[in-house]
């Protein structure tokens, strides 16, 4: 084979090569592109200020975002250093989120177990928690389900990472009650001396994963 061959041949194959990388390049940028639209489209944290007496509650509130409409989810978490002596909620609803009128649904620690309340209910419906006497932080995750006009459609409860039964509740009448589209407020409350409390409010957005072998 002539020189002159072999070297168009070899320039050949470095321009596919060149083309397969910069093709390969392409398909990961649409991908992260992909993935980032896949999770939390929008979000706000509110953290509990320190009380200057143990004894004493500390709280605060914080706006929430309107829901895009690629919202499926809203999930609200509360972490707090719990103990077997103090509390911490978080409470969803209408500003002002203060009394019975304005608040839809509050969950929390209650000195050694789990809580949720909603609407203008007086009782509340409590879980066990896993070694409630031990100190340290702890987490209460609730994620309501959203259908596409924004109408709840199922909710469930996560207590340091674990699915939490929350006795005598009824998931539907809690269903009916629940209104994330309209809420726009969400408060967090620490009782007790109860550290490191901090509420977010999230909505998920659903999406497609692209994976690239």
């Amino acid at each position: 084979m002539k020189a002159e061959e072999r070297g168009l041949q070899e320039g050949g194959v470095f321009d596919k090569i060149r083309l397969m990388q910069k093709l390969r390049i392409f398909v990961i940028a649409v991908a992260v592109c992909t993935l980032a639209h896949v999770g939390i489209a929008a979000s706000v944290r509110v953290d509990a200020p320190p009380s200057a007496h143990a004894d004493m509650e500390a709280s605060a509130t914080a706006l929430l975002p309107v829901p895009p409409p690629t919202a499926r989810t809203l999930s609200v978490m509360l972490r707090l250093d719990a103990a077997l002596t103090n509390q911490a909620e978080f409470a969803l609803g209408f500003d002002p989120c203060q009394g019975p009128d304005g608040t839809a649904l509050v969950a929390g620690w209650d000195k050694g177990g789990w809580f949720v309340r909603y609407g203008r209910l007086r009782q509340r419906f409590a879980a066990a928690a896993a070694n409630p006497s031990a100190a340290g932080p702890r987490a209460l995750e609730v994620r309501v389900r959203l259908a596409r006009d924004g109408t709840p459609v199922g909710v469930a409860f996560e207590a340091d990472g674990v699915p939490a039964v929350f006795g005598g509740l009824d998931a539907g009448s809690l269903l009916s009650w629940l209104a994330p589209g309209g809420w726009d407020t969400l408060r967090v409350t620490a009782r007790g001396g109860a550290g490191d409390v901090s509420a977010e409010a999230s909505f998920i957005a659903d999406g497609t994963f692209l994976i690239i072998r």
